[in-house]
């Protein structure tokens, strides 16, 4: 199968993070294309072509995005990703956070930034809607996961979050999967060939710590107290990072029939492939270039801007 994530994110801390979605949702003999969307880089013989995985970024959908601006490639992008879903009904468009505003924002839905002006960072628990509960690849995500069984399933999900923008107004025809009380539109589909997710599945709590929080107490955009908050609120409990991802991939691929016995990967392993989190990722793939704190209105903007520099 052929494959492609477009990255979405330029700062030099994130290099090689497209390798996670790579890692969590491939298989043997698969091909997966790279393209940094930043540069204006795209998959070509789209008909050829099974699935998009679009990333996050600490760009912002909303904005005036001009011509010769840096973030020019955002409105570029969202034609793109439009267009492809209208004339190529066959591929499967997968979007995280940043990816999923995206998409929403290019099939007619809204992006704000989050209306109570506050920053979400941490752990946060998504109220499932029945839909979700219906679909084939959730179900047999399910069945692989530590639940077992749609009986045995809670109420909510867990995964961790960290955005100072989201999805307000979904696309006309597209069906809410899950919602939570800092972000209702967390999980939404989109036809047969959209999927999308608010959180952030490929991150555990010690990436969001070594990648994101410590960087805000560094810059004195935190206290070592309030960083040790949020991390609280992630380390020791258990998320669904895991359960999200395997659905992700059985989005992007198809649901294999009854006998297909390929074990999904964990996060941990997914994510010991690449060493300490607190350096550069260190992609071993080949692939073809081409409860939750809310920090205060005042730290907002300022925290969405530097979040992944």
């Amino acid at each position: 199968m052929r494959f492609a994530v477009l990255d979405c994110e330029d700062a030099p801390k994130w290099e090689g993070h497209h390798h996670l979605w790579i890692t969590a949702c491939g298989c043997e003999g698969d091909l997966w294309e790279h393209h940094r969307s930043f540069l204006g880089e795209y998959p070509k013989e789209l008909e050829s072509l099974d699935g998009l995985v679009i990333t996050g970024s600490h760009h912002g959908v909303p904005g005036d995005h001009e011509e010769n601006s840096e973030t020019a490639w955002i409105p570029q992008l969202a034609t793109f990703v439009k267009d492809v879903c209208e004339k190529y009904p066959t591929v499967k468009l997968f979007g995280a956070c940043f990816g999923a505003q995206l998409l929403a924002y290019a099939l007619g839905g809204s992006v704000t930034a989050n209306p109570n002006g506050k920053f979400v960072i941490g752990s946060e628990e998504l109220q499932m809607t029945t839909a979700i509960k219906e679909r084939e690849d959730f179900k047999y995500a399910v069945a692989r996961s530590r639940y077992g069984t749609m009986e045995a399933l809670p109420e909510r999900l867990r995964l961790v979050e960290s955005h100072g923008d989201q999805v307000v107004e979904l696309p006309g025809g597209a069906q809410l999967l899950a919602s939570s009380d800092s972000t209702p539109v967390e999980i939404w589909s989109f036809g047969h060939n959209v999927l999308c997710t608010q959180a952030h599945p490929e991150m555990t709590p010690t990436v969001m710590k070594n990648k994101i929080i410590d960087l805000f107490v560094e810059r004195g955009r935190l206290s070592a107290m309030a960083a040790k908050l949020i991390f609280d609120t992630m380390e020791g409990i258990p998320h669904d990072s895991r359960l999200v991802l395997d659905t992700v991939r059985h989005f992007l691929r198809g649901v294999p029939p009854p006998s297909d016995t390929t074990p999904s990967k964990s996060l941990d392993e997914i994510l010991t492939r690449f060493g300490p989190m607190s350096v550069p990722f260190k992609p071993e793939d080949p692939v073809q270039n081409g409860p939750k704190l809310e920090l205060d209105d005042e730290e907002n903007k300022e925290l969405e801007e530097e979040v992944e520099e």
